[in-house]
């Protein structure tokens, strides 16, 4: 699967060098050496997504997406202006303008003003006509299409439609799902945002493979299924991508104790806010993936004989 080969990339002497610049642009001496890694990454990149170099532009750096989708929001706005993001109660991400009635908690919604979109409350999908509503009091000049532990296709026509009729830039973090679009499983944002985030470490390792992207998507369907059968509820009921969230509200076990039994059989998961939740403390979820289960080779079985352990 090329997963040690990445791993063996990450760790390298490239570490050791600043790089902050564009190609061609850097001040430190020694730059052209990273400049010919960049200008690699980037042409497969495009490859990658299938994309023409005459048409798009790729930036490629050694950051974490939250770096990355702050970038995007500095570049596209000015100190002040108006952003829209899921809300993380709802399964969207920090970096995406998240704050509290008393804290400005990320960087995003420290330096621009920000308002949430959600999730309907019966059913844990996006609201559209309620993010719609909302643009059309908030003005935003940019909205954001990014999830954390949302297990559905986004609309990213739907996106684009608001962004047009409210004079909004429309960016798209894509970080979780790059390698199924990729793979050309689930729909492709690029046809509608102005601006893409990508990280490669949750399903661009396996971007190459079409196979292994199909079972990632097969095996957290499967795993949705069998938790379901065993009662456990799952956020939006069910799942189209690598992910799901299982909400723990009608189980007597919190979130930290089941990420704690977990790790005892190494299981490895982390617990996550569900929608309806107030404090990111007590977020009576667990987020589950699948994307390391197929690269040792799991499947349906395998994820079964997994899930009778949760």
């Amino acid at each position: 699967m090329n997963i040690l080969r990445l791993l063996q990339c990450l760790s390298s002497c490239l570490h050791n060098k600043y790089s902050e610049a564009l190609l061609g642009k850097g001040y430190y001496g020694g730059n052209q050496l990273i400049d010919k890694v960049e200008l690699l990454t980037q042409q497969r990149a495009l490859d990658a997504f299938r994309l023409k170099p005459k048409e798009w532009g790729v930036n490629v750096k050694p950051y974490s997406g939250s770096l990355a989708n702050l970038a995007v929001c500095t570049g596209l706005l000015q100190p002040h202006d108006r952003l829209m993001g899921l809300d993380l109660p709802d399964a969207g991400h920090s970096t995406h303008g998240y704050m509290t009635a008393n804290k400005r908690v990320s960087a995003a919604s420290l330096f621009f003003e920000s308002t949430p979109y959600k999730v309907d409350r019966e059913t844990g999908l996006i609201d559209y006509d309620a993010l719609e509503a909302t643009a059309k009091l908030f003005k935003p000049k940019l909205i954001i299409a990014g999830i954390t532990c949302y297990s559905r296709c986004l609309d990213y026509a739907r996106f684009r439609k608001i962004c047009d009729d409210h004079d909004a830039y429309f960016f798209a973090d894509m970080a979780h799902v790059a390698g199924l679009v990729a793979a050309n499983l689930i729909p492709s944002p690029f046809e509608f945002p102005d601006v893409r985030s990508i990280t490669a470490h949750k399903t661009v390792a396996l971007t190459t493979i079409q196979s292994p992207q199909t079972q990632v998507i097969a095996n957290a369907r499967h795993l949705c299924e069998h938790l379901k059968k065993c009662g456990y509820h799952i956020a939006t009921g069910g799942t189209d991508v690598h992910l799901l969230l299982v909400d723990l509200r009608n189980k007597k076990l919190t979130e930290s104790q089941a990420e704690y039994i977990l790790e005892q059989v190494s299981i490895a998961c982390n617990k996550n806010i569900v929608h309806g939740i107030k404090s990111a403390m007590n977020p009576s979820g667990v987020r589950f993936g699948t994307p390391a289960l197929a690269t040792r080779g799991l499947i349906e079985d395998g994820i079964e004989a997994v899930s009778t352990v949760y």
